[in-house]
């Protein structure tokens, strides 16, 4: 600042409240291009990553484990065959979660997300709810009673230049139960679950996963029964007895258990894990197995693929046992490289991608060569 006598100079910082910030290399990318997250969390600790497709199909996730800088880097190879549209990356690191857009082959568009400041309230609380959307958007409110009923007038929202807003619910008069809310702009919607009156050590607690082994990057879907109405705590184990996951979660009226939120991470130490669920002094525990890989190493395979109008023919790239991006070397019969592909595996470690044979190539034995960095395969294939 000057009056043409003397200067001053004024500096500050602009800090945000948000621990989790991740943002995208670009806002939009084309079809084959490697799509590129950076940004920053809570160091030290491990965060899950999940990237849903325009479907709201989850095509990749991890658990990744972050060093004392907090810094946090993910990508996702995309082909000329991806489908394009708003792609959402969740970011979850204890009770944070974080959403961030990007485009495929057109600007994203953001939709409509909303967060409760916890799970369960007393009826003499105040529920807060932070909002998320379209800078300064007006949204629509609505909440459905235990009885799918809608509790009370549908609320408008006018959100701040900065996408975000915040409204709060008095919960007096609100029956014990689980209640959801919906916040909608015309098509785009977000729904979240919320209870009120729920308790915790109303009977027995009967736990059970879908299946008894697993992966590293596998999901885990945990069933079971207790009184209806009932808050529990889920508390994921690795072998060594180290806290993983915690997870607040409820039965419904009918004394079901549902939590579909847990996944073994990508590093996972092979033996037996466990997760606990308890409510007051009442606990079950269900166990599971973790092996190494699903595969050990990597395995490549090639089948033939569908016939394109306008493309040509193809092959489909199997891969199984591959861990995050993996690249792909396709050679002639006489030694030449002939096209040099990469993807990003699923969870699973699993891969499975149309090629299309370039016109004019010659019939015979090509090989494919895979590799990540940890493992690496190889096979033939014929060209006709």
């Amino acid at each position: 600042i000057t009056d043409g006598k003397s200067n001053k100079s004024i500096s500050w910082t602009v800090e945000s409240d948000k621990k989790i910030i991740i943002t995208p290399s670009t806002l939009k990318f084309e079809p084959g291009e490697i799509m590129k997250f950076n940004g920053t969390a809570i160091p030290n600790k491990t965060i899950e990553i999940v990237l849903e497709d325009p479907l709201g199909k989850e095509v990749f996730s991890d658990i990744i484990s972050l060093d004392a800088s907090g810094e946090v880097e993910f990508e996702y190879q995309t082909t000329q065959t991806t489908t394009e549209g708003t792609y959402t990356l969740i970011a979850t690191q204890e009770k944070d979660k974080e959403f961030t857009y990007a485009g495929l082959g057109q600007l994203p568009t953001i939709p409509v997300n909303l967060e409760f400041d916890k799970l369960n309230y007393k009826a003499s609380e105040t529920a807060y709810i932070t909002i998320s959307g379209k800078a300064s958007e007006i949204l629509s409110l609505l909440i459905i009673d235990p009885s799918d009923k809608t509790k009370g007038d549908v609320v408008s929202i006018q959100l701040q230049p900065d996408g975000r807003g915040s409204h709060s619910i008095d919960l007096k008069g609100f029956a014990s139960g689980v209640y959801t809310a919906v916040a909608s702009k015309g098509t785009s919607q977000s729904t979240e679950i919320f209870t009120v009156g729920l308790v915790v050590g109303s009977g027995d607690i009967d736990i059970n996963t879908t299946k008894i082994e697993y992966s590293p990057g596998d999901s885990i879907l945990v069933l079971g029964d207790t009184g209806s109405n009932v808050l529990l705590t889920l508390t994921l184990f690795d072998p060594d007895g180290n806290e993983i996951k915690v997870k607040e979660t409820y039965s419904n009226k009918n004394g079901k258990i549902s939590e579909s939120s847990f996944r073994i991470p990508s590093d996972a130490k092979p033996g037996t894990w466990t997760i606990k669920a308890t409510s007051g002094s009442n606990f079950d525990n269900a166990e599971m197995q973790v092996h190494a890989t699903s595969i050990e190493g990597m395995v490549v395979l090639v089948e033939d693929g569908p016939d394109y109008a306008a493309a040509g023919k193809s092959k489909i790239i199997k891969v199984f046992g591959g861990q995050q991006t993996v690249t792909m070397e396709i050679f002639a019969p006489d030694g030449e490289r002939i096209d040099e592909l990469s993807f990003g595996a699923s969870g699973q470690g699993e891969i499975n991608q149309p090629w299309i044979i370039p016109k004019d190539t010659e019939p015979g034995t090509y090989t494919i060569k895979v590799s990540d960095a940890f493992n690496s395969a190889e096979s033939t294939f014929e060209i006709e």
